[in-house]
């Protein structure tokens, strides 16, 4: 136990230097991280604001949380002062949800009083702002991307991949010209301007030297030559970083997004497996939570490959889970790295590590529906090219896979696009549960599947609360029959074909007391997303038909091109429009008459500055406005 408290004692003493100000007398508390749980800042949304508190003592400690926000914050859920008791020898957290206003600075201080004459205090900052990312499709990439010739890029366009992750070689000009003329979007490897970036920016167990502004003013002339290039993305930082590393890479971020704020600065951090000395943190949660105060990326990413020599790695899924719980809790998109190759010496005799197998095509498809079934909206395949990669297999080898990523990338971007438009709200497993993952609990929409087989259940809403959930087959083997059962009755039910990029109904279902039950036939290691319909309870309507009067956007917030999305609930004249935040009316982008339906526009802001605008559908019988961002 005293080795346990001095290793934890060492770590802590690095972790007070991300994103907030403490101070603390003598005490076995120690406020690690005190934030707000956002990575950027947007205009009149929700902030919750969170406290992650290490009690290093051998008991429980109570102790009096005291906070105050500055004049422009109002707290939501909370109390500006509580009690709340913290566990020995384990991490809390506490949190709170604050509404920020438009635009301006935000702050708020914090005690921790663990007794008499032994208080903490803590301070966080941050600044409102309407310029940022936003993802606004799927992102499907590999690792490593293709070399800068035709040749690889139309084999690589064949498996149909649209991203190149990494362009390397400032001043980048030949693999951006390549990536444009196949009409591919890339990120630069940037941080090549900056003089021994590998030292300061990659590594583990060192303290790595100081990021300094001249370092920084490096990347002007690459952003400047790029920042209105469509066809560039973003940027490609480093991969799996230590936490030593946080405090130079939330430099690079942060001089990013101040000098380039639309684009993504793109980091991958480690997966769980990897060791404590690597992560430079106390455990995995602990590392991947500091990233994201610490660092504020606008995307999270990992990796972790699951199928090696002789069995199945044993934390695949709790990875999922880890990296899906706190993606949602800092409110971002995050991304799976998979595994394309076996390090087998017969495909990759150059390989410098051994221990995974080839995966199937079945086992391919595993990594690909669970990964969408957790919610990530982005995978990249590892590896492509070079000497241990892809394209070192024997050539019948590789034209197998090839077929397989080739059918699974299209399916991929045909549901990427459906998913994109919707939230993660629960990840489950049914029979078989692995480590770190949960039960499919009482009470959910799907209340069971009849069988011994394994499977990952996932729950969505879209914009508008309606319902969505993927079944994912666990067995990578063997395909199944499986009879689910709904707690709601059903008045419609629609599966999305990936591979012909449709909704496609299915008529053979029951309803009965309680609910519904359908069986779907599901494919080894597939995964099928299903759109229900309800009826009312006692009322022979549906709850939630597609003319509904919906109106909504998406991608919110958007870069240049916004689709809205609006429903007519019967025969209308109609007007869709735009207003500013002047109420002064700048495009009418529908004004005819409409019959009963479902109907999208799109609506073109490349010419609009950024910020906060209202669009409105007006109708015989309705009148909605709903607010969207723009973000250049």
């Amino acid at each position: 136990m005293e080795k346990r408290r001095i290793y934890i004692i060492g770590i802590l003493l690095g972790l007070l230097t991300g994103g907030f100000r403490a101070e603390a007398m003598s005490s076995d508390i120690t406020v690690v991280s005190f934030v707000f749980q956002r990575t950027v800042l947007r205009p009149g949304v929700e902030i919750p604001l969170a406290v992650r508190i290490w009690n290093n003592s051998l008991t429980d400690t109570e102790v009096v949380f005291e906070i105050k926000l500055s004049d422009n914050l109002s707290l939501k859920t909370g109390s500006l002062k509580s009690v709340a008791s913290m566990s020995q020898l384990d991490y809390t957290e506490i949190s709170w949800t604050t509404v920020g206003p438009l635009s301006g600075n935000i702050f708020a201080e914090l005690k921790v009083i663990v007794g008499p004459g032994d208080t903490i205090k803590a301070q966080t900052s941050g600044v409102i702002t309407d310029k940022y990312w936003t993802q606004e499709e799927f992102f499907l990439s590999a690792w490593s991307p293709p070399s800068d010739m035709q040749m690889a890029y139309d084999y690589y366009a064949g498996a149909n991949f649209d991203f190149n992750l990494a362009i390397h070689n400032p001043p980048f000009t030949l693999g951006v010209n390549l990536v444009k003329a196949n009409g591919m979007h890339c990120f630069l490897q940037i941080p090549e301007t900056i003089p021994n970036y590998w030292t300061k920016l990659t590594g583990s167990n060192t303290i790595p030297p100081e990021l300094t502004d001249e370092d920084l003013l490096t990347m002007n002339p690459v952003i400047e030559n790029y920042k209105n290039e469509k066809s560039v993305a973003g940027y490609h930082i480093i991969d799996e970083p230590g936490a030593n590393r946080f405090k130079n890479l939330e430099k690079v971020v942060s001089y990013l997004k101040e000098k380039d704020p639309g684009r993504l600065a793109y980091i991958n951090v480690f997966g769980i497996t990897a060791e404590a000395w690597q992560m430079d943190a106390l455990d995995y949660y602990d590392y991947i939570w500091r990233y994201l105060s610490e660092v504020k990326p606008e995307m999270l990413s990992f990796d972790n490959y699951h199928f090696l020599t002789n069995s199945d790695g044993n934390h695949y899924f709790q990875n999922l889970e880890i990296i899906r719980e706190l993606a949602l809790k800092f409110d971002l998109p995050y991304t799976n790295i998979i595994q394309l190759i076996g390090t087998e010496p017969e495909y990759i005799p150059q390989v410098p590590f051994s221990g995974w197998r080839t995966p199937s095509p079945s086992e391919h498809r595993f990594l690909v529906y669970s990964s969408l079934a957790y919610g990530f909206t982005g995978i990249v395949w590892f590896h492509w090219q070079l000497s241990w990669g892809f394209t070192n297999y024997p050539p019948e080898k590789r034209a197998e896979i090839y077929a397989t990523i080739s059918q699974l990338n299209k399916e991929i971007k045909n549901i990427g696009d459906e998913l994109l438009t919707l939230k993660s709200v629960g990840s489950y497993h049914v029979n078989d549960i692995p480590i770190g993952a949960h039960k499919l609990p009482a009470g959910e929409l799907v209340t069971g599947i009849a069988g011994n087989n394994s499977y990952v259940v996932g729950f969505f809403k879209d914009s508008v609360q309606n319902d969505y959930f993927m079944i994912m087959n666990k067995n990578y083997n063997a395909d199944v029959e499986a009879t689910i059962s709904l707690k709601n009755k059903l008045s419609r039910l629609e599966y999305f074909n990936a591979d012909f990029d449709a909704w496609v109904e299915i008529t053979d279902y029951s309803v009965s007391e309680p609910g519904s039950e359908f069986s779907m036939l599901i494919s080894a290691g597939n995964g099928i997303l299903f759109r229900p319909t309800y009826i009312h309870t006692g009322v022979s309507e549906i709850s939630k038909p597609a003319n509904n009067n919906m109106l909504s956007n998406y991608p919110n917030p958007f870069r240049f091109v916004t689709t809205i999305k609006y429903s007519v609930s019967e025969d209308s004249e109609i007007e869709l429009s735009v207003t500013n935040l002047l109420g002064e009316k700048i495009k009418v982008l529908e004004k005819t008459f409409k019959k009963k339906g479902v109907y999208a526009i799109n609506f073109d802001a490349t010419n609009y500055s950024s910020g906060i605008y209202f669009y409105s559908l007006k109708s015989k019988n309705c009148s909605q406005t709903k607010q969207m961002i723009l973000s250049h």
